[in-house]
């Protein structure tokens, strides 16, 4: 187990889907001033908060603000944010990179996790795998861990995941990650049910992370009515479409649950044969701001094409 984690609460609900719970446990966590380090990864946090929130004043006000003590982390934030937002990395970044692996068991945790998410996210697994390497840190391991997923090395994923439960096999990112793998051997689903519902109840709140995760066991078992049913009531609880599509105009990638949900929603809907409803092309309309680029659209464009060819012949 590790040590005594002061962040957790704020953590949890963060990782979570609950950004809204994670804010107001960071603005009742009181932190020693000599606690420097806490103090950052606390700053760290509320940055990220209030970006999955979409409250780009404050947000902005939050980083002038904390500036001076944490010129660095709030830079490399900036960075993260723009490329959330432009799809483009600052070439700043890869100097960053270079400078870290040179130090990496001193280099601060929130500076480590910007950059393992920058290399994840453009796909530079050699450095990701290199930055987390000596860590022992729940969050970096997650990342490396999904690095795994997405090269199909689910034997190395495995063995992260067996690192993350000695650390601490009860966290949450130990569970969603324990779920994501659960998802590549048929015979575990059950399992995985189980553990999004502990999740859920740990939470005391349904969030969209949840929902999709619970749909997505559904799915996976051939019951797509019963995960129809599990998106259909995320949308009726949550008021996705309300809450996400003024955050979606500020970025592309950030999301990642807003997405997973939407290209779920939409599978689901055409594996039932549905027709096309006002809620289906609301969501296709918000996957198309979040996420313009998706392989969906791809996959959608193809198969219109040989329909249409099928049609002709």
């Amino acid at each position: 187990m590790e040590d005594f984690d002061l962040l957790y609460l704020i953590k949890t609900p963060f990782y979570l889907g609950n950004p809204s719970k994670a804010q107001s446990e960071a603005e009742d966590l009181e932190i020693d001033e000599s606690d420097t380090k806490n103090e950052e990864l606390k700053n760290f946090f509320l940055i990220r908060i209030l970006l999955e929130l979409g409250d780009l004043p404050k947000l902005k006000a939050f980083m002038s603000k904390i500036y001076e003590k944490n010129e660095k982390m709030v830079m490399l934030s900036g960075q993260m944010i723009q490329y959330f937002i432009s799809e483009k990395a600052d070439s700043s970044i890869d100097e960053e990179i270079e400078t870290a692996k040179k130090s990496l068991t001193t280099y601060p945790i929130s500076h480590l996790t910007i950059l393992a998410y920058m290399t994840y996210l453009t796909g530079d697994y050699d450095n990701l795998f290199f930055l987390t390497s000596k860590t022992k840190n729940l969050e970096l391991l997650s990342i490396k861990f999904c690095g795994f997923l997405q090269i199909f090395r689910y034997d190395l994923a495995k063995e992260t995941l067996n690192k993350m439960s000695e650390v601490d096999d009860d966290n949450c990112l130990t569970s969603i990650c324990e779920i994501l793998l659960g998802f590549t051997a048929k015979d575990s689903i059950d399992k995985c049910r189980e553990k999004v519902v502990e999740m859920a109840n740990k939470n005391d709140k349904y969030t969209l992370k949840i929902y999709t995760l619970l749909a997505l066991t559904r799915m996976r078992e051939n019951k797509f009515q019963n995960a129809f049913k599990i998106f259909s009531k995320a949308l009726e609880t949550l008021n996705v479409l309300t809450d996400h599509t003024e955050y979606a105009k500020y970025s592309t990638k950030n999301n990642s649950d807003t997405i997973c949900f939407c290209v779920n929603y939409l599978k689901c809907s055409k594996i039932l044969y549905m027709p096309t409803s006002d809620t289906s092309e609301k969501i296709e309309k918000l996957l198309k701001v979040v996420s313009p680029n998706h392989p969906y659209f791809t996959e959608q464009e193809a198969a219109n094409e040989l329909f249409d060819e099928a049609i002709l012949e």
